[in-house]
């Protein structure tokens, strides 16, 4: 071999050991998220007014797609001094859920938006957001 050659050939052996590395598998990203098969509608609404140390009743509908049948839960991020409670939380029959909205006296005199979520039973989600204005309570 020449001066020139022996590197060469030593840069050949190093990278054939390099490439005996094990087979890595590829990164397969997870599929996306199912889709909700129902939507969610206010009865009444999504714009709201209230005064402090009021209740408001509302109905939440959920209209289920025809190939799905099964339940749905709710919940909903409420800010300090508002309460809100599912009649029922979860429904697995009915098509609608009765809300209990309690605006507490401390409660902050502006406008809230608070969404409302309803889950099926894979973790599929739909919103609805309440525009929820408090004013002060007399």
């Amino acid at each position: 071999m020449t001066s020139i050659t022996r590197p060469m050939a030593l840069a050949l052996g190093l990278l054939a050991l390099s490439c005996n590395n094990p087979p890595v598998d590829p990164i397969i990203p997870p599929p996306p998220p199912q889709a909700a098969r129902f939507t969610l509608v206010l009865r009444e609404g999504t714009v709201q007014r209230i005064s402090q140390g009021e209740v408001l009743e509302l109905t939440l509908l959920a209209t289920r797609d025809l190939d799905y049948t099964g339940t749905i839960a709710f919940s909903a991020t409420t800010p300090v001094g508002v309460v809100m409670v599912f009649r029922p939380s979860t429904i697995l029959s009915s098509e609608e859920t009765q809300i209990r909205l309690v605006v507490e006296t401390r409660a902050e005199r502006t406008l809230h938006r608070i969404t409302l979520r309803g889950t099926d039973n894979v973790g599929a989600t739909r919103d609805v957001v309440l525009e929820l204005t408090v004013d002060e309570g007399s």
